[in-house]
């Protein structure tokens, strides 16, 4: 889909005083479509989309970021301690409302809900297949964004039209029940729209949001809501639909350029391979850290590596929860992850005569590091992916992938009144696809175990581990000590420090399952109260 940049001016009035108010002219500024001339056609309607779409891309890097931070399978990372200060308050529990990435996302999310708005109250009752499309996409766009912010925030007021006077700006605290309804309602209002696109095969590429994908959105609100009937109604019907299957390339490419728009992407963003667009910047986030790295050969282009900031690291307490699963030479783990002496074994070779060596630089640091690198992350110098000149890669941002969808039917199956036996064969084709042996029965552990190993810094352990009510035991301890990785010196091997102690940091019991209200919203609105222990 393309996306443009859609600027909206209220009409401008010239006012040029001479000698007397007589003599005013009223000059009608060029150019510029006025609000009331706007919101009528279907191109009208399709560029207010466009501006909603973009918004949602606008939104991946620091919307997962933040989610991804929060989960014990992260460290912060970066060049230097400080690098990104309010990163780090992120994954070490020491944040309050002040923090930029609360602030931000917090701001993002709602800006997809105003934009959603001026979709759904323009065209109040569309009167074309472009206009029923676009109201139904507005729809499942407000109901994505409400879904983040009441499980983030608990209570975030709700807009569902556009604010109009003052009086209406300062909302107080949304009803928690009344915010789960919106989301079922948009949802399930945009599905029988019967106008969202639809795949016709599972190999059908498809950049729009499909009928199935908001299915998918609404199964996994009954998750949440733990209404397990009605979860599995909605997510057995995208199953059984066969729009979507697991990608069955090379697991290590599932999200990259090979995968975009494969079978298996329920939700991604359309990135366009244009030096002129904005472009996906993950990658060289936590791409390894070129400052602090040895890549010869021209910053390991032997290697089709490219540099990277090193942020959003591994933990080892992910690594040695897959080593628990799937032992050393997992498949599914070695396309995800690899540990320090794999990239030295692997990548540290002599091609054409020429050293390309991958190391950490002697007496180098790398910080919030414990010598585990991102493989599925992995910054790849390819014309495929890279966007030169820009320092940015134009592969599809993946917000929902079948898999998910897989393990969130297997747990609303395992719950009383469901089919263990679908519970297992849903896990089983994840595990099969991972290349693991298949299991007669799950139980509620091995759904756990599954989602973290596949979905690893995926956006969804965070708010899993909080619903599960594993939170406060599983993160009581991030970032009271934060490691740093070494490279070798003549007489120090590679190793792990612990360089920063940070005393009560951690997930903290009755205030960490909801993020703060940002400062500046509490400051304006005065009918907002702000979450406890905040």
């Amino acid at each position: 889909m393309k996306r443009f940049i859609i600027l909206l001016s209220i009409l401008s009035i010239l006012i040029f005083s001479l000698d007397s108010c007589e003599n005013m002219l009223e000059v009608q500024q060029k150019g510029v479509v006025g609000v009331a001339d706007f919101y009528k056609t279907d191109t009208d309607c399709e560029e207010a989309m466009a501006n909603l779409y973009s918004s949602w891309l606008g939104i991946s890097a620091k919307w997962s970021f933040l989610l991804d931070m929060l989960s014990d399978d992260c460290w912060t990372g970066g060049g230097a301690r400080g690098d990104q200060i309010s990163w780090e308050q992120l994954g070490e529990y020491n944040f309050d409302s002040n923090n930029t990435i609360v602030k931000d996302v917090f701001k993002a999310l709602y800006e997809i809900v105003y934009r959603a708005n001026l979709v759904i109250e323009n065209y109040p009752e569309p009167a074309t297949d472009v206009q029923k499309r676009d109201v139904a996409e507005a729809k499942f766009f407000r109901a994505w964004s409400y879904f983040y912010l009441t499980t983030l925030w608990g209570t975030p007021p709700v807009v569902d039209h556009v604010l109009k006077t003052e009086d209406e700006y300062a909302q107080p605290n949304g009803d928690p029940a009344a915010l789960w309804a919106l989301i079922e309602q948009d949802l399930t209002e945009a599905i029988n729209s019967n106008a969202l696109t639809e795949k016709a095969t599972v190999n059908d590429k498809v950049a729009r949001i499909t009928k199935t994908a908001a299915q998918s959105m609404l199964g996994k609100a009954y998750v949440f809501e733990e209404k397990w009937s009605d979860a599995r109604t909605a997510l057995d019907e995208v199953i059984t639909s066969g729009k979507y299957d697991l990608y069955r390339g090379n697991y290590e490419d599932l999200l990259h350029v090979a995968a975009d728009f494969s079978s298996e992407n329920i939700l991604e963003a359309n990135i366009v391979n244009d030096p002129a667009n904005v472009v996906m910047a993950r990658q060289i986030f936590q791409g390894w850290r070129y400052s602090l790295m040895t890549i010869a050969n021209g910053q390991g282009k032997a290697h089709d590596l490219a540099i990277g900031w090193g942020f959003i690291n591994p933990t080892s307490s992910i690594y040695e929860a897959f080593v628990a699963e799937e032992g050393v030479n997992g498949y599914r783990l070695n396309s995800t992850l690899w540990t320090y002496q794999q990239v030295v074994d692997k990548w540290n070779v002599v091609i054409d005569g020429t050293d390309c060596t991958v190391k950490v630089k002697t007496g180098s640091f790398l910080p919030g590091h414990e010598g585990y690198f991102w493989w599925k992350f992995r910054a790849v110098n390819s014309e495929k992916q890279l966007v030169s000149n820009r320092g940015g890669f134009h592969n599809n941002p993946v917000f929902m992938r079948y898999a998910e969808v897989l393990l969130l039917a297997a747990e609303a199956q395992l719950q009383p009144g469901g089919d263990p036996g679908k519970a297992a064969d849903y896990v089983n084709e994840v595990r099969t696809r991972a290349q693991l042996p298949t299991k007669a029965t799950v139980a509620m552990d091995d759904i756990k175990t599954e989602k973290r190993l596949e979905l690893a810094c995926e956006e969804v352990r965070f708010l899993d581990l909080v619903r599960w009510g594993d939170a406060s035991t599983v993160l009581e301890t991030k970032g009271a000590e934060v490691p740093s990785f070494g490279g070798a010196t003549e007489t120090v091997p590679e190793h792990v420090e612990m360089t920063f102690h940070n005393p009560g940091a951690g997930f903290v019991a009755g205030k960490h399952e909801l993020l703060p209200f940002p400062y500046d919203e509490i400051n304006v609105n005065k009918k907002i109260t702000q979450n406890p222990g905040w």
